[in-house]
Formats: structure tokens, sequence, C-alpha cells
């Protein structure tokens, strides 16, 4: 028979076992006020919608034995690229040619090329919006194909970039079309992570200051879309306070100087561990059940061996529990609070089990 929980290996990716039958045990799923109870080596909690003490053992049993494993919540970056003139000079040649291969923006797309043909990338869709000049509007519209999967072996994303850098830098324009995008990518996938990768080579000078553009950063973020900074090349003195912002690794830009192309390509699977690491899609129930979300047990093992339980705490006042998103009255999905989520990517070889149960049939179990 199978057990209720189920444990997966975990480098920034987690699991959801759903406790559903039509064949109960009932010695398998317990009030989940009971001390007796325990599920994945650890007492079951209540979840947020508080525990039901009225049923008894028999009506319990229409959840049992069968499990199924969950995926990890799917993320969709947003790469919201600089375009502007300054992007072909060179790293370390501050003359500008775009051809030249030590060009920043010859250096970014072989970069870009790498992130996305890796081919351990799953899970991961990508778009690109260019952006330059002195318009203050119009950056929300991605090249053509948008919404790829990667990994891109056919590099339709990064052959698409055929345009000459050229103009001035609009950031807070820049991050306000790569927002009104994003929004229509999460709308469109529900439940599913989106985050915003703004790769510039300096300091707006259009249609905007660095505190401004740090503001509107802070304000994309409020709205439910992260907003990362990789800086490219030698001048990116202002990109850290863009990056405080936003509120995203730990207030810094991802600084790529001197190895432009690994650097690069490093910070974007960075982003993407960020926005990957920490969020569960909710499963769906199978036909006839559904879940009953004050059955809940989450628990981590970390590398050492030591299992914790993770308490619930929706508006995260504990760091180290656990909440749904984006609410806990029509979930979509599990998140990890910050320290919680910092315990998982110190631990490659962590653990992390989430039981979730059914509620009980209104007809009978057959």
């Amino acid at each position: 028979m199978k057990k209720l929980g189920t444990l997966l290996a975990l480098s920034a990716v987690s699991a959801v076992a759903v406790a559903c039958s039509s064949d109960p045990d009932p010695g398998e799923f317990k009030d989940p006020n009971a001390a007796s109870n325990t599920s994945s080596g650890a007492p079951q909690q209540c979840g947020p919608l508080g525990c039901d003490k009225d049923k008894t053992g028999d009506d319990l049993k229409a959840c049992a034995t069968s499990t199924l494993d969950g995926k990890s919540t799917p993320v969709n970056i947003i790469v919201a690229l600089d375009i502007s003139g300054s992007m072909c000079e060179g790293v370390e040649d501050p003359r500008r040619d775009c051809n030249n291969t030590g060009s920043k923006w010859q250096l970014t797309k072989k970069a870009l090329t790498t992130f996305f043909k890796d081919p351990t990338q799953k899970d991961v869709s990508a778009s690109i919006i260019t952006w330059s000049g002195s318009s203050c509007s119009g950056f929300d519209r991605p090249v053509n194909p948008a919404n790829v999967a990667l990994p891109d072996t056919a590099n339709s994303l990064v052959n698409a970039l055929t345009m000459t850098p050229n103009g001035a830098t609009p950031t807070v324009a820049a991050i306000k079309g790569a927002q009104a995008y994003a929004q229509t990518v999460q709308a469109a996938k529900p439940g599913e992570k989106v985050v915003i990768a703004l790769a510039t080579d300096g300091e707006p000078t259009d249609c905007g200051s660095v505190s401004q553009a740090a503001t509107q950063a802070g304000a994309t973020k409020a709205s439910g879309i992260p907003v990362y900074v990789i800086g490219v090349g030698p001048s990116l003195d202002n990109l850290n306070a863009i990056a405080a912002g936003a509120g995203t690794n730990n207030n810094k830009a991802f600084l790529v100087q001197r190895n432009v192309e690994v650097e690069f390509a490093k910070a974007m699977q960075e982003i993407k561990g960020n926005a990957l690491g920490c969020s569960l899609k909710m499963p769906v129930a199978p036909a006839g059940e559904k879940l009953d979300l004050s059955k809940v047990n989450i628990t981590f093992k970390a590398n050492t061996g030591t299992v914790e339980t993770v308490p619930y705490s929706q508006d995260c006042a504990i760091p180290s529990g656990w909440k749904y998103v984006p609410s806990a009255a029509a979930p979509e999905g599990i998140e990890l609070c910050n320290s919680a989520c910092d315990n998982v990517k110190v631990n490659d070889k962590g653990q992390l089990s989430v039981v979730l149960g059914c509620a009980t049939k209104t007809g009978p179990t057959k």
C-alpha cells in the first residue's frame, strides 16, 4: 500500500502529494488534531481554514491510499533587454561597434543563447522585450516568438534579435512596459510564476531618474511581478539602487563586469532558481474528490537528516513558514516564506514533503 506522503529530492524543486482513493484504508488518514496521526514522520497540522473536529473515522475513509506527485511551479521569465547605443561598446574598449564580438551586445546575446539552450531548463518559458530611445511608452510587446518553452534548441529567441542597438536608456518606461506584458502572461497562466529580468548597461538617460526607476521596480513587485536587475559592463554604479527598490536578490543587482557571457548566463540561472525554488502549484484532486485545506502537513528534511515541520503563516509573520498564493480563500499554489525558502536553497540535497487531504465524498465510496 502506498503512503500518503512522498519525499522527493529537492534542488530548488519540490513535490506535492494528494491523499485520495476509491479503496480507502481507515488507518491511513485520521483526525488532524490527533497526536498519534503521523505522515512523513511528523504530526499532521491544521490548515488555515481550521480543523474539522466533527468527522469520525468512518467519514475519513473517503481519502486513503493513492498519491499524486505534483510539479514545481512553471516559471515565465520576461527579459527586458536594453538596446541603447551604449550596448555596442566593448567591455574593455569604449568604442562602439555592434559587430565586435567583445561588445556588450554580442556578449549578452551569447549569454542568452547559453541560458535559453541549456538542456536542464524545464518548466521554464521565456520572452524578450527590447527597449531604447526617447519614447516613454510602448515597451510592452515582446519580440516574436514569445513565451518560448526552454530549452530553445532552435535559437528562436536570440535569432530574433536582428536589430542594431541605438538611442537612449528609458529605464522607467521599460519597467512599466515589461510589467504590463508580464501581467498579461500572468493572467493567461494563473498559478505560474512570472518574473522580469531587466538587463541594462547603465543608468537611465530618458523618461525618469534612478530613484523613479527604483520606485517603479518596487511598484511592479508589489503588483506580484518581481524585477531582477542585471548590469552589463563597467558603468553600473546606480543599478543597485534600482535593485534595492525592487527588493530582489538581497537588494543588489547582478553586476556582470568581466566575463560577461558566463556571468550573465549565471545570473539568469539564479533568477530562475529564485523564482522556482520556493513555490508549488496546487494539484488537481482526482475525479469526484475535493482538496481539504484543513488537512495539510508540510515537513522539510535537511541534508543533515533533521526533519522539521514547516508551520502555516499566511502573512509570513513566521519567516520559516509557508502560505497559500495568491490567497488562502482561493489558493492556486503553496509558497515558502523567506527563511524557509533560504533553508531549502542551502540544503541542495534536502527533501520537502507536502501532504494534502481530500474532503469527504457526499455519496457512497465505491
